[in-house]
């Protein structure tokens, strides 16, 4: 017997299997951890056959969370997130972007309750990370419209330790993993659930509309440059933003299909504009979202 399969046997021995039934209850820890948890460590991101290694801290005061990732490999690049303002240190420079939702990392913690009518969620066993013990629980799609998930949470505090992306035949997209990490809970008085309210614009419905699949819901319509749109949308786990803006210069408005890990963009042009869809769906998705897209009709 290889130490692997050793190891195996050991943990089924001593973690039994939870029911089905306690998958919302998995859940529910889940959603209170990102909401109250403060920590520190370091994951590796599995994408496209590449390993990339960040440090991620975050913190929790009277104005909320705050998150801060540091690149470990590659390019050096960090990430700010601190209430709806996300800032990116790149080498090409710094750029800030304003959302009109929580840029909490990981799951949306407000969202998943939604998720559930969408995908098939059951625990599926049990594993360590991190030097953590962790239920695993598989979020399977209903349709053939988006990729499945596979969640580690941390059995006493309901932290997220991993999320892989699983495709159709329930091969790994992209994974992500701590293989460190520190945790402590918020201090008195911090509220990391409630970040500053949105603009009342987050809820109204754009100018256009497209096609997605069933269970999406819009969440927030972000500040755009002027006569452009952005739209971004959620079912719990997954996201797709919608770009539209006036076709400035055809030849240098890109179009096409691209996919890098789970993130698939498409580009085309319709009637004069320039239209964008991104999101953690499968490419025909994506397409198809993007081939839907058109201006809203006046009511």
């Amino acid at each position: 017997m290889t130490r692997r399969c050793a190891a195996l046997l050991l943990a089924l021995v001593a973690f039994p299997a939870l029911a089905a039934g306690d998958a919302g209850e998995q859940l529910g820890r889940l959603r209170h951890a990102l909401e109250t948890l403060q920590y520190q460590g370091v994951f590796v991101y599995l994408h496209d056959g590449q390993v990339d290694s960040m440090q991620v801290s975050r913190s929790i005061g009277p104005k909320g969370s705050r998150e801060h990732l540091v690149s470990l490999t590659g390019d050096r690049r960090q990430v700010l997130r601190e209430g709806n303002s996300v800032q990116f240190l790149l080498p090409a420079g710094l750029m800030t972007l304003t959302s009109g939702r929580d840029a909490g990392a990981g799951a949306d913690a407000r969202a998943l309750s939604q998720a559930a009518a969408q995908y098939d969620i059951r625990i599926a066993g049990h594993s360590r990370v991190a030097g953590y013990e962790a239920a695993v629980l598989d979020a399977l799609p209903r349709d053939d419209l988006r990729y499945g998930y596979r969640l580690w949470i941390e059995r006493e505090t309901g932290m997220l330790l991993g999320s892989a992306l699983l495709d159709r035949q329930g091969k790994a997209i992209e994974q992500l993993m701590f293989t460190s990490l520190d945790m402590k809970p918020a201090p008195a008085g911090a509220d990391a659930a409630t970040p500053p309210a949105a603009p009342a614009v987050a809820a109204t419905p754009g100018e256009w509309s497209a096609d997605l699949p069933e269970g999406f819901q819009l969440i927030a319509r972000p500040a755009a440059e002027q006569d452009a749109e952005h739209q971004l949308y959620s079912d719990g786990l997954a996201n797709i933003s919608l770009y539209v803006e006036p076709l400035r210069d055809e030849s240098a408005d890109w179009t096409g299909s691209s996919r890098r890990g789970a993130i698939a963009v498409v580009g085309r042009v319709r009637g004069g504009y320039h239209v964008v869809v991104m999101g953690d769906l499968p490419v025909a998705t994506v397409e198809r979202i993007a081939d839907s897209a058109q201006p809203r009709l006046p009511q």
